[in-house]
């Protein structure tokens, strides 16, 4: 989830995808990549936030990166850089 400030989303997905996917929540501070960590640590989800910039993503699979890109295209499409 690119955006996922403190991870409520990326915890409903990681709940849904059970122990055989895996769910990365992505912000852009590092604080509420902080509190989401710190919130769900407790849960056991595949679940793993991370610090990032929407526009330049750091998965090796392209597929994946096609599938966060368009999940998330009608919120970049507001953005000064989008």
């Amino acid at each position: 989830e690119v955006g996922c400030g403190i991870g409520r989303d990326a915890e409903a997905l990681a709940a849904r995808v059970g122990p055989g996917g895996k769910v990365v929540g992505i912000d852009a501070s590092r604080e509420l990549v902080a509190q989401a960590t710190e919130r769900t640590a407790p849960l056991g989800l595949p679940l793993r936030y991370e610090v990032g910039d929407a526009h330049n993503l750091a998965f090796e699979d392209a597929a994946t990166v096609k599938r966060l890109k368009q999940a998330v295209q009608q919120w970049m499409q507001g953005s000064p850089r989008g």
